[in-house]
């Protein structure tokens, strides 16, 4: 009722007066800082799985590498067996 000009405090603690202005009052954090918490364990989650992503991918790119040193090195091997033929081929000519 716009005739009734008392200062007045709602639940909230904040107060209004006739003047027109409003003050007081918190600002709940605790919701605020549950979300962060929420999302910093969510980020948490995320790094862990992509770290061990990463170290599986690492430990498949390091497996690749040793086979393909063990395929040149018998590739050499055939290499170096194949002209001892030729050679000796060449020798019984």
């Amino acid at each position: 009722d716009p005739e009734i000009r008392k200062r007045c405090v709602n639940l909230d603690g904040d107060i209004f007066d006739p003047a027109g202005t409003l003050s007081g009052g918190f600002r709940d954090v605790s919701g605020y800082i549950l979300t962060k918490h929420a999302e910093y364990r969510k980020l948490l989650l995320e790094y862990d799985q992509k770290r061990t992503s990463h170290k599986e991918l690492e430990d498949d790119v390091n497996e690749q590498k040793r086979q393909l040193d063990t395929f040149n090195a018998l590739k050499n091997q055939i290499d170096m067996n194949n002209h001892k033929v030729e050679l000796l081929e060449r020798k019984f000519e």
